[in-house]
């Protein structure tokens, strides 16, 4: 599986990180951002459940830009796996220190979705399911 990132429908920003150059998937979400109309703040899923452990150095950039991302989101919701508890508890880290109370970190995407739902026009939370189905566990 590979890094993507995506607005397909409406501001539904897609973001799958399974590997890579985290300053390379900021430069595409800020390409998907500059779509977007002026003022308009995307509403974000990212899957995460096939990220590998970061280093510290990637984490803390990760934080850093997830960060400066704040302002331009209204929602931004992360699916991880549960299946191992570091991968859980540094996913937790890097979702609290980004100090932004409009971003949460699910392990159930049924969860995540009807956390997301009141965001979303209709089409927009039919493309979620397809993007969350997309994963395929390895």
């Amino acid at each position: 599986m590979q890094n993507t990132c995506a607005i397909k429908i409406g501001r539904l920003l897609e973001i799958r990180r399974a590997l890579g150059e985290v300053n390379e998937s900021f430069g595409s979400i800020a390409a998907e951002l500059a779509k977007l109309p002026r003022g308009t703040k995307a509403v974000a899923v990212v899957d995460w459940r096939a990220c590998p452990l970061l280093s510290d150095e990637v984490s803390e950039s990760l934080i850093s830009k997830m960060t400066a991302n704040n302002p331009l989101m209204e929602l931004s919701a992360v699916i991880a796996s549960a299946d191992s508890p570091i991968h859980v508890l540094q996913f937790q880290r890097l979702i609290r220190d980004t100090h932004y109370p409009h971003r949460k970190l699910f392990f159930n995407p049924s969860d995540l979705m009807n956390w997301l739902r009141p965001a979303l026009n209709h089409d927009e939370f039919r493309r979620l399911s397809e993007f969350l189905a997309e994963y395929r566990a390895h």
